[in-house]
Parts: structure tokens; sequence; C-alpha cells
């Protein structure tokens, strides 16, 4: 066998929607860090990044003829459910001896609905997924009794569903290696949005969050050290032309301590040149005013907070433990700072929500672009 026309696997993210007006594919990172994981256990693995316009049943059948592979890993949210679920279908009945597996939130949120609506995968992998899928690849076969003894998945037995027991998380962050982006795509051509993450997990308690929804007692949020995120921070920088590095999780400033090696480090070795985004929470930069003005010396330009609500009555029902004068004070914080946009978003339609307080947020939302015009900017999303 020639093996670098085989594959252990292809991981597919398909994108519900398609932003070529911004950039040519979006990515899932986290298929990154799965395939890394597994070449590093030596398994080959590639992902695939497209979009539902494309001819994707099409592109993965010519993609199976070319490489040898019986493996596609497809990632599933509530915004890509049925474009996957129409892959599947159209694959099962043209394609041979391909076993599927799903992953992502949809499955690790909502296993046994997830399955029936994707009945032609063979399981889903529930919360963190790299140990979980090379241990999957490691089988000869994807029977009930085999399935059974991989720990984090769900699997259909005769007319129902089993889910195994619990996969212990993985503590030490640091021990995946930083994915090499450009090597583990299959169409290594498009350039991509330079993404990373920094930590897994939440203590955070939000009613509305899947996060908080099982951290009802509190969880130990896992985090990179300060010097993973500032090798991969320089692994991303290497060659960056325009734009800037997104950092993508919701509790990048939650460690303080952290939060300042790693913008001293910028600091000293990129002079602020290197633009960056990330995301925070309102009460952590009132609590801590001196980290925005260092963050944003380090190169932050965009930040982006949740908001949620104007009502105060709502956040507290969110369980999200911030005030609406926190929220006015954030942005008071970024605006003398000097940083050049803060994006505020706000949720419609969620719990507890009438015309009254949907009157407060939009009232909010209006002070707040009067409060810092030019450098606040509002979005919103509908509660799902």
């Amino acid at each position: 066998m020639n093996y670098s026309n085989h594959l252990d696997a292809i991981l597919v993210y398909v994108e519900a929607e398609h932003f070529a007006w911004t950039f040519s594919r979006r990515t899932q990172l986290g298929l990154y860090y799965l395939a890394q994981y597994a070449k590093d256990t030596g398994f080959n693995v590639q992902v695939d990044n497209l979009s539902a316009n494309d001819f994707v049943a099409r592109r993965l059948r010519r993609l199976l003829k070319k490489h040898t592979c019986n493996i596609l890993g497809f990632y599933t949210d509530h915004d890509n459910i049925w474009a996957v679920r129409r892959v599947i279908d159209s694959l099962s009945h043209t394609t041979k001896g391909i076993n599927i597996i799903i992953g992502g939130p949809q499955v690790t949120c909502s296993p046994i609905n997830t399955m029936k609506r994707l009945p032609h995968a063979v399981c889903g992998v529930i919360g963190e997924g790299e140990i979980t899928f090379v241990e999957l690849l490691r089988k000869n076969n994807f029977n009930a009794q085999s399935l059974k003894t991989c720990k984090g998945i769900i699997f259909k037995t005769s007319g129902s569903y089993e889910i195994t027991a619990q996969r212990p998380l993985i503590e030490n962050l640091d021990s995946i290696n930083i994915p090499n982006r450009k090597n583990l795509s299959i169409d290594n051509k498009y350039s991509f949005l330079p993404t990373m993450i920094t930590g897994r997990g939440c203590t955070g308690k939000c009613a509305f969050c899947y996060e908080g929804r099982k951290n009802e007692g509190g969880k130990k949020l896992r985090l990179n050290s300060a010097e993973r995120c500032i090798k991969e921070f320089n692994y991303l920088s290497d060659g960056i032309k325009k734009g800037y590095i997104c950092i993508l999780d919701d509790t990048f400033v939650a460690d303080t301590k952290r939060l300042k090696e790693f913008c001293k480090e910028l600091t000293i070795n990129h002079k602020g040149k290197i633009k960056w985004f990330c995301e925070a929470r309102v009460d952590t930069l009132v609590r801590f005013p001196d980290i925005l003005p260092m963050m944003i010396e380090a190169g932050l330009i965009r930040l982006q907070v949740g908001g949620e609500s104007g009502s105060q009555e709502v956040l507290n029902s969110y369980k999200k433990e911030i005030t609406l004068d926190q929220i006015t004070a954030a942005v008071d914080l970024a605006k003398k700072s000097g940083l050049l946009s803060i994006f505020i978003n706000f949720i419609i339609g969620g719990a507890h929500e009438t015309k009254s307080t949907f009157e407060k947020t939009k009232k909010l939302a209006l002070e707040l672009l009067n409060r810092a015009p030019g450098c606040v900017s509002i979005g919103s999303s509908f509660f799902t």
C-alpha cells in the first residue's frame, strides 16, 4: 500500500453558511487538535473544511477514492446538523465500508437526539475527544461489543442507544501539541483566520450555556500555561501580514497572573505590532482595571464581552453574576484606555424575556453606543 495515499480518518467540518466575502473557509479548531493528537500517536488524519453550499458528498466520495480511508468524522453543532445529515445520507447510499463518527457540541449536550437525527453514524463522541478518537482509530471493527469498551461515546444497540462511562478530562492541556493547521488540511491552499484556544471548561454558571448547566457546583478550569500560550501565538504570528489573531475561549482573562505573563512577553517580543482579539467578562475587567491597558499595549485591538440583557432581573435569572453598572463601567474603561473596538453581545428571546425587558436591552445598547461612539459595537443573538 502507498502510505501517502492512506488515511486513517478524514475529519470534516461542513459550515451551514458560506462567508466567502470574509475569508475562504472557516474552520473548527477542535478538529485540528484531534488530528494533531492522532498524528502524534501514529495515525494519519487530515481535516477538510467545507461549506454547505459546496458539493460536499461528491467531494468526499472523490477523496475516498483517492485515499484508502474507512473513517469519516463530522463536527456537528446546532447550525450545521441538517447539512451534515444530507451529506451522511448521500454517502451511506453510495459509499460502502465507511464508518461515520460524529462529535462536537450537539452530540455532547444532546447525544440521543443527535444520533436519532444522524442515523447512519456508527457512534458519537461525547465531550473532549482526543483520547476517545485515538481509541476508536485503534479498533478493528465498530460492532456493539467493541464499542462498549470505549469511554465517552454513544452508539446504537438493538432498538436503543447506549452511552458508555464518562471519560476523564485531560488535566495537562500543555501535553496536547500545537496543531500544524496547514499540514493537517487536505486542501491547504486556503488561508485560514489565525485562531487559538488557551483553556477548556468554565467555572461560570450561566443558565443559557451548556457549560453553566453542567457546572452548578463549579468546575476546575483547565488552562494552558502562559509559556504554551505564547508559543502558539508566536506560531500563528509567524508570517502574518494582515488581520489579527483570535483567542477564542471565553475564559482567557480568568487567570490574571497568566494574562500578565502573556502580555509582558508579547510587549517585549512584538512591541504590540501583532494584533489580537479575545473575549472577557465585564466583572473581571472592572475588578482588575489595570489589565485592559496592559492588553492594549500588548496588541489587543478588539474585545468581546457578554452584556446579555439590559434587565437586571433577566441577568439574575441567567445566573450571569454581573450588573448593569459593570457593563457600562467596562465600556467607560475601554474608551478611557483607548481600545479600538469593544463588541457587546445581547441575547434576545431568552427565559423571562418580555416586551419590557427587550426595551430595557434596546435602551442600554443605545446608551452604550453613545458612551463610546466608534469604539462600541452591538450584536444580538436569538436564544435557540
